[in-house]
């Protein structure tokens, strides 16, 4: 295995740790240490999407996105990457600020009453932020590395690039479900019709331009041929 290769890899399960303990592992502590008073409320493992969800499948995601992004060659624009990650972060803050704005949204152990984050809800507030930029930025990096690559002609190993972005994608989908599933529980509310509408946009979109610009490699492969 090359060195290039090697420094691939190692990049990607950086990431993924690093998504895995700052989220799961972090909440896991908040969560062994929190209050006795905060028993009767929903805890961390009350949600799938907190533990399979921030302790898998994000994790997963982030570093098979970490892993497309490494195996395609540089150039791309940076003003649209980081435009794309101030958005997402964006995005993430607004949830937060309509669970904080809800009257009757869902207690749990980081919301143990209305327009009140305890110290573990204020860390999952950033930390959802955080990863709400970081996962919109990779992915608008990927995509116009993507277009970069496809109008310059560059050789790009398309099997890998394929792959990383497909378990993203897989990954992905499955902690939306879970969010999804997740939010049931407390339907109605606004801050749950707020991560709902989070969600589905960001799904629309991934899925959306990924479609879009798997057609318009296909085109440009095909036409290369003839």
């Amino acid at each position: 295995m090359g060195s290039q290769n090697t420094d691939v890899i190692r990049a990607a399960l950086t990431a993924a740790v690093a998504t895995g303990v700052g989220g799961f592992g972090v909440m896991c502590v908040l969560a062994a240490t929190a209050p006795t008073s905060l028993r009767s409320l929903p805890d961390l493992w009350s949600y799938r999407s907190a533990t399979w969800g921030d302790g898998l499948l994000l994790p997963l995601s982030c570093g098979a996105l970490v892993f497309a992004r490494r195996n395609l060659p540089g150039g791309g624009s940076r003003g649209v990457t980081a435009t794309m990650a101030v958005a997402g972060g964006l995005g993430g803050l607004a949830t937060q600020v309509f669970w904080l704005l809800d009257d009757s949204p869902r207690l749990n152990w980081t919301l143990p009453e209305p327009h009140r984050f305890n110290a573990a809800g204020v860390y999952h507030g950033v930390y959802l932020v955080i990863m709400s930029s970081i996962f919109a930025g990779l992915w608008a990096s990927i995509i116009s590395r993507i277009r970069a690559s496809v109008r310059a002609g560059d050789a790009v190993s398309w099997p890998l690039v394929g792959g990383g972005i497909g378990l993203a994608l897989g990954a992905g989908a499955g902690f939306a479900a879970l969010v999804i599933a997740d939010n049931q529980i407390s339907a109605g509310s606004s801050s749950s019709a707020s991560t709902l509408v989070t969600i589905g946009a960001a799904l629309l979109g991934t899925f959306g331009v990924g479609a879009l610009l798997a057609r318009s490699i296909w085109q440009r492969s095909r036409s290369r041929r003839q």
